[in-house]
């Protein structure tokens, strides 16, 4: 039996038959319904191999990129400590020269290790740098993960990568043996494993919606723009936006130069948000090995930014050596020129212009980097190893631009830096130096980063699109939202870049009532808004059988009603389903979810009966629901709760009092929390009968055709929209196709009085 890794051990990549052979041990009495062995799986799934783990192409590739950066930077570290070793070797033999003389051989072997510690560097450094964009899931997240040690990074991308794949296969060999087991009728829950209904913002997991294709269709047709994405919370909002986003960027980079997702704040400044919206495009762009180079802020510069070979090598140095190497050739040659009558100059003398040259060269070089930083188009190009042709200016790469913007999105305040030094001799020479630098660069206004915005985004449209997902709007109010999207529309018209924004079913309706006479900011806004509907029953049913193996038709019906064919509740329900004890019928199953509903609902009700002022409706309404609760578990006498609630309540409440506003607010809510459980008692008290009839494959198949299903699940949506239609909608169900006596909505003065839910 395979076992579970450890989390700290590294994990075999390669290994693919250990991840198929872990996940059919956790699925293996579901997986055992199918009537396949394990190894039919197992075999299915190595022939399989190449899709499966193209799923996890991001994840794969981050662990390759991480385990190879581990070992670039362990090889550099001991050419470094075998250069710093051989460098003070060198430097004590030519102290011993210079004082007591060695043998020539000796000579040449200093002279050896100084230039092994100079070339060394030069040689590894070229061949373990690595620069360049990776496409990967690191890269379009949160780039604050990679601040972390290589180390961390590599364990974390390891248990992502081992999350990903096990979440695939698991997916996978779940859909093989439904597959295997074809469509089950059967009135008796078998035993089920609810292990896949963790994940409701999956988008392994996602269903393709009539949504999801004409966001795609819209974007085929046009040059750019922003798109609305609206539709009730639930509904797989997020999972449509980063499928659309950053997991088509992945699936599709040569038509997708970028993709990010990224959260509204609820409470904002405009420009702030645009600067982060800003920052996350340009870690996109960059290599997450770069973006930590980038944190660390080394203000010793890197040649090797610049794509230079071999003279890159020498970003490695330390930033004084050049200084320190020149003043020390200068010491030691006028030390040489006092003391001629003690020591012969021509011991030292080659070794003082040796370092006074060396020192001389490596100032040099940083002055040309220095000379770059301020001029970033330029760049060194040479025509053939260790020879400096020419300079040359080109135009900025698209990587060195978003390192640059990079810089002045972070560093928007002062930074102090410097260095001094000084060297002494017995003889009382002195050489010193000292160097000072602020970095004060001032507050960019909201036009002019939305300015330098634009033009990236621009520059990036050049070698493709650009899709940038805004989650989280629709959690804000209407008028805050409208006013955020008032300030940040700017940035919106940029040809080749498309913004894909979720918006509450308020702004949708705002949007199609474009034709009257005012004009809206979200029309302003946006140049379409798609709505994300509710789940029909097909959709549900291939939503579940991607996660749980062996469940029968009818209880997906019940799970389809009870949510309301709203994604995040279908996926509840049936993790209720799986948690009732297998054996149970569906009609018990039916009573068992639709009983606690129900009760859940009257709990919820009791907390807001307490709020109101008056005494008597408290009392009136709790002892009611009190009633309500205790005839949850017959569904006959429920039925009867619903048709005498006007005598029971309406009456009891009396006339709503016309002359005292805080009165009639009152009034109208303890009526409305009242017609709310009422009317979802009714709903309850249906769907047990519905459940009732769904015995055999014949019934279940006729009431999924006669839409039966479909429309119980639009009754339980009508519940956000009006109680009035809710309940037309569940007595049209009662009349036909289930054939039992529908109940009228409570009275005219109940139904006038009743906000909308």
């Amino acid at each position: 039996m395979a076992s579970e890794p450890s989390p700290d051990k590294p994990v075999d990549i390669d290994d693919f038959r250990v991840a198929v052979e872990r996940q059919l041990d956790n699925l293996r009495t579901p997986i055992s319904q199918a009537g396949r062995p394990p190894e039919y799986f197992l075999e299915q799934a190595l022939e399989h191999e190449e899709e499966i783990l193209g799923e996890v192409a991001p994840q794969r590739e981050a662990v390759r990129r991480l385990e190879a950066q581990a070992r670039r930077e362990s090889f550099r570290g001991a050419a470094t400590l075998v250069s710093s070793i051989a460098l003070a070797l060198g430097a004590a033999l030519a102290l011993l020269d210079l004082f007591f003389g060695i043998p020539a051989w000796l000579k040449a072997a200093a002279a050896a290790l100084v230039a092994g510690a100079i070339v060394l560097p030069a040689l590894i450094v070229p061949l373990t740098s690595r620069r360049g964009r990776e496409r990967s899931e690191t890269s379009s997240t949160d780039a604050s993960t990679s601040s972390l040690p290589a180390a961390e990074q590599l364990r974390s991308a390891e248990s992502d990568y081992r999350e990903a794949l096990d979440r695939v296969l698991q997916r996978w060999l779940t859909e093989l043996a439904n597959e295997k087991l074809g469509m089950i009728y059967e009135a008796s829950l078998p035993d089920l494993d609810p292990t896949g209904l963790a994940e409701i913002d999956d988008s392994e997991h996602e269903i393709p919606t009539k949504a999801g294709k004409e966001i795609e269709e819209t974007i085929e047709h046009m040059p750019g723009g922003s798109i609305g994405v609206s539709g009730p919370r639930g509904a797989g909002k997020t999972t449509l936006l980063r499928r659309v986003t950053t997991t088509a960027w992945q699936q599709r980079p040569e038509e997708i130069e970028a993709a990010i997702v990224v959260d509204a704040p609820v409470d904002y400044d405009a420009r702030d948000f645009v600067l982060h919206l800003f920052a996350r495009l340009c870690e996109a762009v960059l290599d997450p090995i770069r973006i930590e180079e980038m944190r660390s802020w080394n203000r010793g510069f890197d040649l090797s930014s610049l794509r230079l070979w071999p003279l890159g090598a020498f970003a490695m140095l330390p930033p004084l050596l050049g200084p320190l190497l020149l003043g020390a050739g200068l010491v030691a040659y006028l030390v040489v020129l006092e003391a001629q009558n003690r020591l012969h100059p021509a011991a030292v003398e080659p070794w003082a212009i040796a370092a006074i040259a060396l020192g001389g060269a490596l100032i040099l070089l940083r002055r040309l980097a220095r000379l770059s930083e301020r001029m970033p188009g330029m760049r060194i190009v040479l025509d053939r190893p260790l020879s400096l042709s020419y300079l040359v200016v080109t135009s900025e790469s698209l990587e060195r631009r978003a390192e640059r913007h990079l810089r002045q999105i972070w560093f928007q305040r002062t930074f102090s830096s410097g260095w001094s030094g000084a060297l002494k001799t017995p003889i009382g020479v002195e050489a010193g130096a000292e160097r000072s630098t602020q970095l004060a660069e001032n507050q960019l206004s909201f036009p002019d980063v939305v300015a330098l915005y634009k033009d990236f985004v621009r520059r990036l449209t050049e070698d493709g699109q650009v899709r940038i997902g805004i989650d989280e709007l629709d959690k804000m109010d209407d008028e805050r939202a409208r006013r955020f999207l008032n300030e940040i529309k700017v940035i919106f018209r940029v040809s080749g870049c498309f913004y894909l924004v979720s918006v509450s079913e308020d702004a949708m309706a705002y949007f199609e009532r474009r034709g009257l006479p005012f004009r809206d900011v979200f029309d302003s806004s946006f140049d379409d808004v798609m709505q994300m509907g509710y789940l029909p029953y097909v959709n549900s049913r291939d939503l579940i059988r991607g996660r749980v193996v062996g469940m029968p038709i009818q209880f997906i019906c019940l799970c389809h009603v009870l949510g309301g064919g709203l994604a995040r509740d279908v996926i509840r329900a049936a993790r209720e389903v799986c948690e009732s004890e297998s054996g149970k019928t569906i009609a018990e199953v039916g009573d068992e979810l639709c009983i606690e509903q129900l009760r859940s609902k009257c709990v919820a009700a009791r907390v807001a009966v307490r709020r109101l002022a008056d005494p008597a409706r408290v009392i009136l309404l709790s002892r009611w629901l009190r009633k309500i609760d205790e005839s949850a578990s017959n569904a006959v006498i429920l039925l009867a709760r619903c048709a005498h609630f006007e005598e029971e309540i309406v009456a009891e409440l009396g006339a709503p009092p016309s002359d005292d506003p805080e009165g009639l607010k009152e009034y109208r809510e303890a009526l409305s929390i009242a017609l709310e459980v009422i009317t979802f008692a009714y709903f309850t008290a249906t769907v047990r009968q519905l459940m009732v009839t769904l015995t055999t494959k014949e019934a279940t198949r006729t009431a999924i055709h006669n839409a039966a299903v479909d429309r119980l699940a639009e009754a339980r949506q009508a519940f956000a929209i009006n109680l009035g239609e809710a309940w037309d909608a569940i007595s049209g169900i009662r009349s036909f196709p289930i054939g039992s006596e529908k109940l009228e909505f409570p009275g005219l003065q109940a139904e006038e009085s009743t906000p909308v839910a």
